[in-house]
């Protein structure tokens, strides 16, 4: 008995999202989030090239001595 119910309420959920369309769970568009995955990346290169990773572990190393008293 309980399997029916399990089925029954799954197909009912895909029947909505297939009314709305394709979205993500949290009700994003999938084309925003295809833009924002490569626009990110892009982002992250960006600062790799521009040396910010040295400057982002200086600062991470500084935060950490200083949590545990020797900063």
């Amino acid at each position: 008995m309980r399997d029916r119910s399990m089925k029954k309420s799954t197909k009912k959920s895909t029947k909505k999202n297939e009314e709305r369309g394709p979205q993500k769970a949290a009700g994003m568009p999938v084309k925003f989030t295809l833009f924002l995955i490569p626009l990110a990346a892009a982002m992250c290169f960006f600062g790799i090239y521009r040396g910010e990773t040295a400057v982002i572990l200086s600062k991470a190393i500084t935060i950490c001595l200083e949590c545990i008293g020797l900063g």
